[in-house]
């Protein structure tokens, strides 16, 4: 008999425990061995074998210290956390790689990300318009160029205008470019709050 679906947010109240202790494993791996855990998806939840896409974001005193995310869903939820909190802690070009001192100190949070809607929009003040401040998350792809922002982004840039300039600038198109084969896409999250790594033991 197949096991009823779970939503997004039952997932991330009934597993979010361990899939905040898988990322704080996956940190501790790499710190030791310079690699990704290898995880065997069989040991967990039925919810987590299914292929999901996340972001896990760290911090470290508050301030971001590394965010890495698959777009799309190609592996097990919890394999996919694993591998990014190992990018997020060791990989992100923006930051060093972990140390045992920081580590010490770092926070994990997850986000699994849901559908994406392919939008449709006039011109730059309809995407405005359309725009869900602090519920939706962005990719935009044009000329051989893509980036994405999730919904927490909103938290620093509030405005539509201050939001999609900079999610322009990270793709490396100009800050107001405009144009009909621009591609939007927005999807939501669910996020799994932030927990501190020594806090967290492992799975």
């Amino acid at each position: 008999m197949t096991a009823p679906e779970i939503s997004d947010g039952e997932l991330a109240a009934s597993h979010g425990e361990t899939l905040c202790r898988v990322a704080a494993d996956a940190l501790r791996y790499g710190l030791e061995h310079n690699a990704a855990p290898i995880l065997t998806a069989t040991r967990f939840a039925a919810p987590l074998r299914a292929s999901r896409a996340s972001f896990v974001t760290l911090e470290e005193s508050g301030e971001l210290r590394g965010c890495i995310g698959s777009v799309t869903a190609r592996r097990a939820l919890v394999e996919d956390v694993a591998n990014n909190a190992y990018g997020a802690g060791f990989r992100d070009p923006r930051f060093r790689p972990l140390d045992q001192k920081a580590l010490r100190r770092v926070s994990v949070g997850i986000s699994i990300l849901g559908s994406f809607e392919t939008m449709s929009c006039t011109n730059e003040d309809d995407l405005f318009r359309q725009a869900r401040a602090g519920t939706d998350g962005f990719v935009i792809s044009a000329e051989g160029h893509r980036s994405l922002f999730l919904p927490q982004v909103w938290e620093t840039l509030r405005t539509p205008r201050a939001f999609f300039d900079a999610l322009r600038e990270k793709a490396g198109l100009p800050r107001h470019y405009w144009s009909p084969q621009l591609h939007i896409e927005r999807f939501t999250v669910t996020s799994i709050p932030k927990r501190n790594v020594s806090e967290l033991s492992a799975v």
